[in-house]
């Protein structure tokens, strides 16, 4: 198991594919350089899925139909940053400490992935200690780094 803490200053250096951050993560200037990133994480902000017709829904139901709810509530945003971010992916989560339902879709994206390596940059109020003791007992990733404020 190694566990990497890492600055401010080192958090945008290279080294791990996957960036796990909280949505109300705003302060890191690396992130505000890349303005197209930062473009697609607003727009999906304010993103309010369609509702299917309730007559639809209805005649679904009637005809034995599948039906597909496409309002999934905390689904993460992914965005493939450009050149400017030395990551494949970033991803944010509605996230304040180490949960279990953090860990879970954290996990599952993961393996998805292919298992990268991972960054994890932490809310203000969580200090590394008490996020790394946290997830240490509820993740499957046992190799990452974690930045803190």
């Amino acid at each position: 198991m190694s566990v990497q803490v890492l600055t401010q200053i080192s958090a945008h250096n290279p080294g791990h594919d996957l960036w796990i951050l909280p949505l109300n993560f705003r302060k890191t200037s690396a992130l505000r350089v890349d303005w197209l990133m930062n473009f697609q994480r607003a727009r999906a902000e304010t993103y309010l899925p369609e509702r299917i017709d309730s007559e639809l829904v209805e005649f679904l139901k009637e005809t034995e139909l599948p039906f597909f709810d496409n309002q999934t509530p905390n689904t993460p945003l992914m965005i493939v940053p450009r050149s400017s971010i030395p990551a494949r992916w970033i991803v944010y989560f509605d996230f304040v400490d180490a949960t279990p339902e953090l860990s879970q879709q954290v996990d599952q994206l993961w393996i998805c992935l292919g298992k990268p390596s991972v960054r994890i940059f932490l809310p203000e109020p969580v200090t590394s200690q008490e996020f790394q003791r946290k997830w240490n007992q509820l993740s499957q990733i046992k190799d990452y780094s974690l930045v803190s404020e």
